[in-house]
């Protein structure tokens, strides 16, 4: 799967992917834009922000990393937990003037 999309190419809308119940039509380019930015929205107030936990639910489920946590240890969730570290601490240095609230 790449990284960042859902089974069917579409961003986390595959109907066994929680963002699936925020989109009506999948392959709508903009409501599967907005469905995944609502889900991940959702999995950061469920595991508190914690950025390892949130890209772990959105790549393999919200269900099992909220069962097992940091626990979880499929190699692929693993590697695409890091992926995503990777690439935010990238651009992370890349825009030092960039302030979060």
């Amino acid at each position: 799967m790449p990284f960042g999309q859902g089974r069917d190419g579409t961003d986390a809308t595959d109907a066994g992917d929680g963002a699936a119940i925020w989109a009506n039509h999948p392959f709508d380019v903009e409501e599967n834009i907005a469905a995944g930015t609502r889900y991940v929205t959702a999995l950061m107030w469920e595991f508190h922000g914690d950025m390892r936990l949130v890209s772990a639910a959105y790549y393999a489920g919200d269900r099992w990393i909220a069962e097992r946590k940091l626990n979880y240890n499929n190699p692929n969730v693993v590697a695409y937990v890091d992926a995503v570290r990777l690439r935010y601490t990238m651009r992370k240095r890349a825009s030092p003037g960039i302030q979060r609230r």
